[in-house]
């Protein structure tokens, strides 16, 4: 009997029967009524055929769900495929604590419901008596390294430049970069990779950045994929489980300067478009982050074109990698509207900076270089250098005020951020310095006539 005829038996039994049909009554004059008559041998009643046939369909959903479930629990490789060491850490918490008053002069929000490790320490937290930096523990300093910002420089300073007994070790590569990238004339650039492990403990790291461990939580990685991420890559590592403590530290850029030089950048044919950008568990779709270009990069973009492209991640890019974007679905924009979400993100990224336990900023590095040394106790070897500031300036008045203002207004939650980071970086240089019984001699010592470099500096560094 073909599936047609079995379906239409069992829809016609039922309906036979309740019109009288049965065994003893005369035979039909037509074959039709027969067949259908016949079929109801071999198949039983409505008030027995429908419980079997729910049976049947819950017992299909039931294992489609304990497969999904047992795929979950014990493949998560297979589902997310590179990034199952990634999955929220086991050692969070919802931390609903107040970060103080908000410097900036913002207008108040309530305290964010954000998650973070268990054990991150702030800047707070280091000022207690007797707090030490601990490299032969379970301390971990995590670098976010926000594009354009000098963090190559900063990043260089961490592997290279600190007094350590044991250093890190450190070797360079050689890499060419591609014929169309940054430009015609690329020279051979020399990749630094080393290796900063804690005193007699090799294998297991103090440091988590670029130069260090390398891109392991993606590409220019955020502040929501590395406090998801960098514990379980650890773990994994290490090949055990422990209860570090974490000090997240970054550097900051005037949002304008920075912005343009992320332009020049792409102009040379930078895309940065392997960054993984992932949020509660995945990359953003197309749909949710749409390409700003079409082909392998965007070189030779006009500002005009940078900036007009509703999906360009160089605008507000400073707010956008310290917030916690699960507070905000990620990258989807709908049900929310821009400007409660801005107001979100830009007090997400005002309370995990006041988290970190360091945030410099560029045009501010003697400074910088103090509040790290006083925090954490170390030294460097080298002077972080200055960028003098009249390069941006030129730049600044060639484009005009009508150019400049649109790139302040698409900037304008760095702008909020990058006010609230300089009144932060005075409240905690003010009280390092009344801390600090040899202030003058320490901040004198990092002075150095002619401590001076280009913007262009930043501008050329490949990341």
């Amino acid at each position: 009997m073909d599936a047609g005829v079995q379906v239409e038996a069992c829809d016609l039994v039922p309906l036979l029967e309740t019109n009288g049909h049965n065994s003893s009554s005369s035979p039909p004059s037509s074959p039709e009524p027969l067949r259908a008559r016949k079929t109801s041998q071999y198949y039983p009643s409505r008030r027995r055929k429908q419980p079997r046939c729910r049976v049947m369909i819950a017992s299909l959903l039931f294992g489609v769900v304990f497969l999904v479930l047992v795929l979950v629990l014990y493949c998560p490789g297979d589902l997310f495929p590179d990034y199952s060491q990634f999955m929220p850490s086991r050692k969070s918490s919802s931390d609903n604590s107040s970060v103080g008053p908000d410097v900036g002069g913002s207008p108040p929000f309530p305290t964010l419901p954000t998650t973070i490790p268990v054990n991150f320490v702030t800047f707070d937290h280091m000022q207690e008596e007797n707090f030490e930096f601990n490299l032969s523990g379970k301390d971990v300093m995590v670098f976010l390294h926000i594009q354009k910002t000098g963090g190559t420089t900063f990043g260089k300073h961490l592997v290279q430049d600190i007094d350590l007994e044991e250093p890190c070790e450190c070797r360079r590569l050689k890499k060419r970069p591609k014929s169309r990238q940054y430009g015609a004339k690329s020279r051979v650039k020399r990749k630094i990779k080393c290796e900063c492990f804690r005193p007699g403990e090799e294998g297991k790291y103090w440091l988590f950045s670029r130069y260090s461990t390398g891109w392991k939580c993606g590409l220019h990685p955020d502040w929501t994929e590395l406090t998801a991420c960098v514990d379980h890559y650890l773990d994994a590592t290490e090949g055990h489980t422990e209860d570090r403590r974490y000090f997240y530290v970054t550097f900051l850029r005037d949002p304008v300067r920075r912005y343009l030089s992320e332009f020049r950048h792409v102009q040379r044919g930078a895309t940065w478009k392997t960054a993984l950008l992932r949020c509660n568990g995945r990359s953003p779709t197309p749909e949710e982050m749409p390409k700003c270009y079409q082909g392998e990069d965007w070189m030779d973009v006009t500002l005009p074109e940078f900036m007009g492209c509703p999906s360009n991640l160089a605008a507000n890019r400073q707010t956008r990698m310290l917030a916690d974007l699960r507070l905000v679905n990620c990258y989807n924009t709908t049900g929310i509207s821009q400007l409660e979400r801005d107001a979100v993100i830009l007090q997400s990224a005002k309370e995990n900076l006041h988290r970190m336990s360091f945030f410099g900023l560029t045009e501010m590095q003697r400074e910088s270089q103090y509040v790290f040394q006083e925090t954490f106790n170390l030294e460097f070897k080298e002077n972080f250098v200055q960028y003098e500031t009249n390069t941006g300036k030129r730049t600044e008045n060639k484009l005009g005020d009508d150019v400049v203002a649109r790139i302040k207004e698409l900037n304008h939650l760095d702008i909020q951020l990058y006010d609230y980071a300089r009144q932060l970086m005075d409240s905690r240089l003010l009280e390092l310095k009344e801390n600090d019984s040899d202030f003058d001699a320490h901040f004198d010592k990092l002075s150095k006539i002619g401590n001076f470099v280009s913007d262009d500096d930043i501008d050329n560094a490949i990341y």
